[in-house]
């Protein structure tokens, strides 16, 4: 089937990409958040957890908004959180 100029496989291989992408960006933004406050090893650790989750593996390639939600909702949170332990005006914005 074509749709336009883009055949159907084309078109879902680019939705998939867009998910795939923020899966690896929550990823990404735990590791950076946890070792900021935690440590490398407490990083490494929460991010093997991540990946090996049977949620993450089983949604994070789909079309849906459940990982772009979640990244959206962990770096808010993030940002939050740096900006009341460290009072920076920058984590506010970001955190908005």
């Amino acid at each position: 089937l074509m749709y336009n100029r883009y055949t159907v496989d084309e078109l879902l291989m680019a939705g998939r990409s867009v998910a795939i992408l923020f899966s690896v960006l929550l990823g990404a933004a735990l590791a950076w958040w946890l070792r900021k406050h935690f440590g490398a090893k407490a990083a490494l650790f929460a991010l093997a957890i991540y990946v090996l989750d049977p949620l993450v593996i089983s949604i994070g390639h789909y079309i849906t908004n459940d990982i772009v939600a979640a990244f959206f909702f962990f770096l808010t949170c993030a940002l939050w959180t740096d900006y009341s332990l460290e009072g920076g005006g920058r984590r506010l914005w970001g955190a908005g």
